[in-house]
């Protein structure tokens, strides 16, 4: 290829880059190109970049030459980011940042063909490149003298004032006597390091979740253990690090994660227990509640009130200002912190604003609560329950909320509420399952919602639950439900009343189901699926002599299994699952 990746980039130009990108993508670049980018990797072919944002990502270019070509002649594009498109705004800024700062892109590692080891696997987030960091800054501090390092960190102290917390911070594990606990701290640490860089399946995932707490454990136990305050401010310091470094890990991690986020909730309780015991300095402690509540991919948030004993009101204010001058351009992310503020300070007019600008009212709810104020509860409660009204509470927070303000009628309130506002067989289900239930009020409320009332798998599935057999022969009969839903009803209802009719309808689905996986190109998933389904046939065999005292239905089912096998039994795979059952 006579032309780099860089090179090739730059040539491209905004407009190069604007006609290849979506409108939103290129618009949305302008936002990030404040946020840290930094160049990882390089060859002649691929660039690789990462840019911390909302999370931490990789961006890949890759000039690729089809066969016989002297120049590249595509370009291949990827972003670890979840949005599906080839040129999101990660990479739009990467490529624009490369174009206004030339000497950008070269600062990255330069490495042959051969060397890179770089690949990129969506599954995973962090941490996906071996980076050799040395520059020369670092080459140079490796070979200064204890004393030339001291005097250019009290240069730095000097001319930075606002960085004596941080440094701070990084100093006082190594202050004073060693701690004899912190060998064992660290110990753990690595370890939990360690099994979240292998946790590849969600039982690793619970296994370093456990880990993490048990980390977290060592440290409290040896902050309880010892009465001097600098060593509690050490382990305090582990802890945090310990804090940031599993939310790292979590955000990388593909498989469910709420065992981590227990986890985290326990540390956040050790560190609050640690923290009204040591007494840390405030500006430890305001820089320690900006980072927590802003990091990048936080799962879990502590609670600002945990900390209220520890902080001044004006401190309150020092934390605000704090994070928006690390979200400048995004202040929403703030409005938490501040909605927390607020709930501190008891302040009401407050709490309404922020809630209604963060679109949750959940605050709102807490502070009348705390307050007494019933009657602001009641109806804040109520206007979460009408699904036209724009005030919003969380799931859990209104569930609990409708039942202990409305009782049994709060509960089928939340219900009808959620049926109305996501509309779905599953949210009817809930609504219909509820104590008291009847078809008549399932009904009246499926006609209120206009894009249930016109679909019959609603009304089947409340004719399956009531086990209304002439509703559901009537609706499959005339009105076209879905082939799965038909059977479902036929299957729970349709064979205690009329079993060949409902095998009639069991095997139109499992036809279908048997076309589906005969177009399949995947001949194991093919075979695995039929195996199921002849499970399930033998299955509903037994279950229909149970349920419907009659002595033909062996005969109407063999009359169904004939017919299939007449259809499908020419397919090589039908025909060998069909032996090996028996059938």
């Amino acid at each position: 290829m006579r032309e780099n990746v860089v090179e090739h980039i730059q040539a491209l130009g905004e407009a190069g880059v604007a006609a290849l990108a979506d409108v939103k993508s290129f618009i949305c670049a302008d936002e990030i190109l404040d946020m840290e980018m930094t160049p990882l990797v390089r060859t002649e072919s691929t660039f690789t970049a990462q840019v911390l944002g909302t999370g931490v990502w990789v961006v890949r270019f890759e000039l690729v030459a089809d066969d016989g070509a002297m120049v590249a002649d595509r370009l291949n594009v990827h972003c670890t980011c979840p949005v599906p498109r080839v040129w999101c705004k990660h990479a739009v800024a990467v490529a624009l940042q490369m174009m206004w700062h030339p000497e950008w892109p070269l600062t990255a590692k330069l490495v042959g063909e051969a060397e890179e080891e770089y690949e990129v696997d969506a599954t995973r987030r962090y941490d996906d490149v071996v980076v050799d960091t040395k520059d020369v800054v670092t080459s140079t501090l490796e070979i200064m003298s204890k004393q030339d390092l001291v005097d250019v960190i009290n240069a730095l102290r000097h001319e930075n004032p606002l960085a004596e917390p941080t440094v701070t911070k990084y100093v006082l594990p190594f202050s004073s006597q060693p701690l004899p606990a912190m060998e064992a701290v660290q110990d753990e640490m690595k370890f939990a390091k360690f099994l979240f860089d292998v946790a590849y399946t969600e039982k690793k995932v619970e296994e370093a979740a456990h880990n993490l707490e048990n980390a977290g454990n060592v440290i409290r136990s040896h902050a309880d253990a010892t009465d001097f305050q600098n060593d509690k401010l050490k382990l305090l310091c582990s802890l945090e690090s310990l804090i940031f470094d599993a939310i790292a890990w979590t955000h990388r991690i593909t498989y469910p994660v709420g065992s981590v986020v227990v986890a985290l909730e326990k540390l956040y309780q050790h560190h609050v227990v640690i923290a009204h015991d040591t007494q840390p300095p405030t500006k430890l402690l305001v820089d320690w509640i900006v980072d927590i509540f802003l990091v990048p991919g936080g799962y879990l948030r502590p609670h600002l009130a945990d900390y209220a004993e520890l902080l001044e009101d004006e401190d309150l204010d020092v934390i605000i200002t704090k994070a928006h001058t690390r979200c400048p351009r995004h202040p929403e992310n703030v409005l938490p912190l501040e909605i927390d503020v607020a709930l501190l300070r008891n302040n009401m007019q407050e709490v309404k604003r922020l809630c209604a600008e963060y679109g949750n009212y959940d605050a709102l709810l807490l502070f009348y609560q705390r307050n007494g104020m019933d009657l602001g509860a009641e109806k804040l409660v109520t206007a979460a329950l009408d699904s036209a009204d724009p005030v919003e509470l969380t799931p859990e927070v209104l569930y609990a909320a409708a039942a202990k303000y409305f009782g049994a009628d709060g509960t089928r309130m939340y219900h009808r509420y959620w049926f109305e506002k996501d509309v779905s067989i599953e949210s009817f289900l809930d609504y219909i399952r509820l104590p008291d239930m009847d078809f008549a009020e399932a009904m009246f409320v499926l006609q209120s919602v206009e894009e249930a009332a016109t679909n019959p798998d609603y009304m089947l599935l409340a004719a399956t639950y009531f086990k209304l057999f002439d509703v559901g022969f009537t609706l499959i009969t005339t009105a076209s439900p879905s082939t799965s839903m038909a059977a479902h009803f036929a299957e729970h209802v349709g064979l205690v009343y009329d079993p060949e009719w409902a095998f009639g309808v069991i095997f139109t689905h499992i036809r279908e189901q048997i076309s589906r996986a005969l177009a399949q190109e995947n001949m194991p998933a093919t075979r695995a699926t039929l195996n199921c389904l002849m499970d399930r046939m033998l299955t509903l065999k037994k279950k229909a002599k149970e349920v419907s005292g009659s002595p033909d239905t062996d005969a109407y089912w063999g009359f169904q299994v004939g017919a299939l096998k007449a259809e499908f039994g020419s397919h090589p795979v039908v025909k060998d699952v069909f032996a090996e059952w028996g059938f």
